[in-house]
């Protein structure tokens, strides 16, 4: 409904939504913020800004997301200047995707106004050498990391990540002298390894039921990963796979988390869903507020299951990867 009201260009529209956007309930003023980008409710930009005085906006990564998303889709000068002043002020998968946004704005979005998209430019530009600086004076093991730390091809941009990892019976299967689960076990622990220090990281397993390593998110300290390890390396195989509350327990676990990284063999087969369609539909609509990034990997998997899992990364901006 707030949509469709944001579809109609009239001044009481934007009034309406500018009022909606002090909602009690941060899903509303979500809603609210996002339609007011959606339309290009220029004048709102201003009472967009005024969004990061919210509690939410400290204490949730979907609210930042929300509020980053909708000013992008301004297309505004205002929007695109305060969206430089939040990038300072945030870290990980949202200040990488502002980056990504910065690499698509032209003259266009300044409205025609040469000399103050010049003037953007010029400051962008004086920031990337500042932090090519400052990445020049690190070590350069600690450089190659923080640009270019992967799993399974996938990059890994995010502060704050969950790896999901599928143990059911049929990770048992061997394939050049591994099973299924000591190959995925491998990658796992070689990711763990890896990580930044300013990273904080979160482990899932699922079968039938799902257990998490910690019940937070923790820094990835070097005992805080050898502990990770040595869980890592006890795990087993179990029995049916339960995707879906493998996917349920990510979007409930923490709401500074970012991104996911799911690992699996088969097509669910256990849990109050098992039809892929339907874990598709449910998981994505409930992740239209967490705004969490879902990238999945597919183990030695064809056809519907890998159509599951592609329509679950593409559903969240994630990506897909085939492994053996």
């Amino acid at each position: 409904m707030l949509h469709l009201i944001g579809s109609v260009d009239h001044d009481d529209s934007e009034s309406f939504l500018v009022q909606l956007l002090d909602h009690e309930h941060d899903d509303i003023a979500m809603i609210a913020a996002d339609a007011l980008g959606r339309y290009r409710f220029h004048s709102a930009v201003e009472f967009l800004k005024k969004q990061v005085d919210r509690p939410a906006f400290a204490s949730s990564y979907g609210f930042r997301f929300n509020l980053v998303r909708s000013l992008a889709q301004m297309q505004h000068p205002d929007a695109v200047e305060f969206l430089e002043v939040l990038r300072h002020h945030l870290d990980g998968q949202l200040r990488y995707e502002i980056d990504r946004l910065f690499d698509d704005v032209t003259e266009q979005h300044f409205h025609g106004d040469h000399s103050r998209f010049e003037q953007w430019q010029q400051r962008r530009q004086s920031n990337i050498v500042i932090q090519q600086a400052s990445y020049q004076s690190e070590t350069l093991a600690r450089l190659k990391l923080a640009r270019a730390q992967k799993y399974y091809g996938i990059d890994i941009n995010s502060r704050r990540l969950m790896f999901i990892i599928d143990h059911s019976g049929s990770m048992r299967k061997y394939a050049g002298g591994m099973s299924r689960l000591d190959r995925a076990k491998h990658e796992l622990i070689r990711a763990i390894e890896e990580l930044s220090p300013d990273v904080e990281f979160a482990i899932a397993f699922f079968e039938a039921r799902v257990r998490v390593w910690q019940d937070a998110l923790m820094p990835a300290t070097e005992d805080n990963k050898r502990r990770a390890i040595a869980f890592v390396r006890r795990l087993q195989c179990g029995d049916s796979t339960n995707t879906h509350a493998a996917l349920r327990r990510a979007l409930e676990f923490n709401d500074q988390l970012e991104a996911v990284f799911l690992l699996s063999d088969g097509r669910p087969t256990s849990g109050e869903l098992v039809a892929p369609a339907a874990i598709v539909a449910d998981i994505l609509h409930r992740n239209r507020f967490r705004h969490l990034k879902l990238n999945t990997i597919g183990i030695a998997v064809g056809g519907p299951t890998e159509h599951f899992l592609q329509s679950l990364a593409e559903g969240s901006a994630g990506e897909y990867r085939a492994a053996n």
